[in-house]
């Protein structure tokens, strides 16, 4: 993936907004990150009273504070991660209307800021899904638009929710594709790049499969029905045969000397119903 820079995607996307009164001096010579992330720290304090206009911009500054390029510690890291679940925590984010709105907006955003990458987007919904149950509904809907770009005849008009037998059923609908010869495993820049798309896909479908079968107590109380977290037995079945198909798309060498592949396809494969 490439990664986005500050001066190109993070500084003209806070200048056209409202968040340039608030983080209008830099120190060139400063770490950049800290900066920001104490300018946006310090707007958040009244975020609890914010109208969606004002949390739509938010998120998407920090979204590209997240994916933008930085030699970061894991101290730097951390600290982007809690100001969004910050942000999270006091934003109503979970409501489906509300939850279409901000996804809708943020792809708008990232698109303008040319961060609208499946790559990026990945990123993003495990970032959500990280902070806390209530970034959760974000993080689903951005995996369903990755799968919506990969998937022939699976659309997205909604960003909501979705059963299981969604994916399933467009599943089914997916021509079989003969094995690709990768060639030699050091691979040129076009099959590296098919190769980053695979595998994408391969881990926006294990990661939305672990969010809606994993603990979902909060979202049943917060009054998503059920039939959302659930998948019968023969789908089940299904799911997992085609994903292993998908994985055996994948160069041998690159799932026999990877173990978070190994996780990944391990993870799909403990599905129950």
């Amino acid at each position: 993936m490439r990664a986005l820079s500050v001066r190109r995607q993070l500084y003209p996307f806070v200048k056209r907004t409202y968040l340039k009164q608030f983080i209008k001096y830099y120190n060139g010579n400063g770490n950049i990150i800290k900066q920001v992330s104490r300018n946006f720290g310090m707007h958040l304090r009244g975020s609890a009273y914010w109208d969606l206009d004002k949390v739509h911009v938010m998120l998407a500054g920090l979204c590209l504070l997240i994916l933008v390029e930085h030699k970061s510690t894991d101290l730097e890291r951390k600290l982007r991660t809690k100001l969004m679940n910050r942000l999270l925590n006091v934003i109503e984010c979970v409501h489906p209307m509300t939850v279409h709105i901000l996804v809708e907006r943020l792809l708008t955003n990232l698109e303008e800021s040319g961060a609208c990458e499946e790559r990026s987007l990945f990123t993003l919904a495990s970032v959500l899904s990280n902070c806390s149950w209530r970034g959760r509904p974000l993080a689903v809907c951005l995996l369903w638009v990755i799968l919506s770009r990969r998937l022939p005849g699976l659309e997205v008009t909604m960003h909501r929710y979705r059963e299981l037998e969604e994916l399933v059923k467009t599943a089914h609908r997916v021509p079989s594709r003969d094995q690709f010869d990768w060639g030699d495993w050091l691979l040129d820049s076009a099959l590296q790049e098919r190769l980053e798309e695979l595998s994408t896909l391969i881990e926006s479908v294990e990661m939305l499969v672990r969010l809606v079968m994993a603990d979902n107590r909060e979202l049943l109380a917060a009054g998503y029905p059920e039939h959302f977290f659930q998948i019968g037995a023969y789908d089940a079945m299904f799911l997992k045969s085609w994903f292993l198909e998908l994985t055996e798309q994948l160069p041998p060498q690159y799932c026999e000397h990877s173990e978070k592949m190994t996780a990944i396809i391990d993870s799909v494969m403990s599905i129950s119903w």
